[in-house]
């Protein structure tokens, strides 16, 4: 392999079609399929005020972002922005506390892959089948960019219709429209808090989670042919659909499966179909979530290499990273996340795969709200001579200091809280020697550009 080195950046080829369906493919997977009969079981009916209140969140920071965005399109997305409001310091921290929860999401999604299909072939052990779609995630995100694109564009279409034929079957059953099943009408909704309000508060770190991923719809758009318009539209849209399908498959679970039912802890999809007398339907879905699962992945990969590529063109990460191939494709990035990915996937060895879920997908949640908190204060700091949509910032960090406060008092999720904190604090102090080392180094560029660590200009070595 020989390595030439000039300037060589990520290709702008992609089309409004792959933006849309890569960004629902980066949130619609396990907190969907598999998470949400977790969070009716702990709280009840009442749990669709936490996908309500976190998809406010959602709502809030995507028009926050956009408008961040909108200034100027980058890879970086909300990282770079942080690097450019605050310094270099938090670009290192936000990029490193990205990746990190990048890692382990694509390490969560590979693991429920291994349960998945340890169920349907049990001669494969659960680690051996989530080592298998970690290489094939590796051997996607190699392809050429639009290659990709189009393999993740059909991969997200299967869970969007999966999604669409649950929603329709299922109010269809709650109407009384299946000869089959007796509709219980708002039964279920009776006790609508059984274990009290803290569950349900408890609950919003794996919604948090659930909808996470949709703010790399940014990182996304980058890449597009036309980055400021992709951008625009695909917030919009993307929004949208999310917070329909996830408030609309919450409610129809909730009213027909009632919240104590041991049912839900193999899925809300499989636990409804088999409720409605579908069982043909309810092994399908199965296989339907395993895609998804590995489109999540998939697109997971996808994004947080980009935001490694973009702290490395930052000269935040060893410049290696910043290396692309003449296909566009980061692909020193995209190794080095899926090597650790594979070293998250250890733990396999270690604890019971539901264990390693639990476990993983707390870490990522309280990494959703430190990520989102930056977001927040980005877009806060960048508004320093306006008013304006300022209060959607305070909106969202109250929520989240909510959430935060509920990680912290239940004794489950307060060492993924603690871990969290502590990683970020690393990572500042970090990104603080970073910041130190670039103003010793400063220079002029050739592009004149008066900030070395925003210039994008660092030399890379073209595959």
């Amino acid at each position: 392999m020989q390595l030439i080195t000039e300037p060589h950046r990520l290709h702008n080829t992609l089309g409004n079609r792959h933006i849309a369906m890569i960004a629902i493919g980066g949130t619609i997977g396990t907190g969907l399929f598999l998470g949400s009969g977790m969070v009716v079981q702990q709280a009840g009916p009442a749990v669709i005020l936490s996908y309500l209140g976190i998809g406010l969140v959602l709502v809030l920071i995507m028009r926050m972002l956009g408008r961040l965005a909108a200034e100027q399109p980058d890879p970086g997305s909300y990282t770079t922005y942080a690097a450019r409001r605050f310094g270099p310091w938090a670009g290192v921290m936000t990029s490193y506390v990205a990746v990190y929860s990048g890692v382990i999401l694509i390490a969560l999604e590979c693991s429920a892959i291994g349960m998945i299909m340890n169920d349907f072939a049990p001669a494969l052990p659960v680690w051996a089948w989530s080592f298998l779609a970690l290489i094939t995630l590796g051997g996607l995100n190699l392809l050429p960019v639009r290659a990709f694109a189009e393999i993740e564009y059909w991969m997200a279409i299967i869970k969007v219709i999966a999604v669409v034929v649950f929603l329709l079957v299922g109010a269809a059953a709650i109407f009384g429209w299946l000869p089959q099943y007796q509709s219980p009408g708002l039964t279920n909704w009776a006790d609508f808090a059984p274990a009290g309000w803290l569950p349900v508060l408890l609950t919003g770190v794996t919604v948090l989670f659930s909808y996470m991923g949709t703010e790399n719809v940014a990182t996304v758009a980058a890449e597009a042919t036309d980055p400021h318009k992709a951008i625009a539209r695909a917030i919009r849209s993307v929004v949208t659909r999310i917070v329909i399908f996830y408030v609309g498959s919450t409610i129809i679970v909730i009213t027909i499966i009632p919240s104590s039912s041991e049912s839900l802890t193999g899925g809300a999809y499989p636990a409804v179909f088999n409720a409605l007398q579908m069982p043909v339907l309810a092994g399908a879905i199965q296989i339907v979530v395993a895609t998804s699962i590995l489109s999540l992945a998939n697109s997971s990969l996808y994004t947080t290499s980009r935001l490694l590529y973009a702290a490395a063109v930052r000269r935040e990460m060893p410049a290696r990273l910043a290396v692309v191939s003449r296909s566009g494709a980061p692909r020193w990035a995209a190794g080095a996340i899926a090597i650790a990915a594979g070293l998250c996937l250890l733990l396999n060895f270690l604890l019971p795969a539901a264990d390693v879920i639990s476990l993983l997908i707390s870490v990522t949640g309280a990494g959703g709200v430190l990520t989102y908190s930056v977001i927040s204060l980005t877009y806060l700091r960048s508004r320093t001579h306006s008013q304006t949509g300022k209060w959607m910032a305070w909106v969202v960090l109250a929520i989240l200091a909510a959430v935060a406060l509920a990680l912290a008092v239940d004794p489950a999720s307060r060492l993924p809280l603690i871990l969290t904190i502590v990683a970020a604090a690393a990572c500042a102090l970090f990104g603080a020697v970073i910041q130190r080392r670039i103003k010793n180094q400063a220079a002029p560029t050739q592009t004149g550009n008066p900030d070395p660590e925003l210039d994008a200009s660092l030399p890379k070595a073209t595959v």
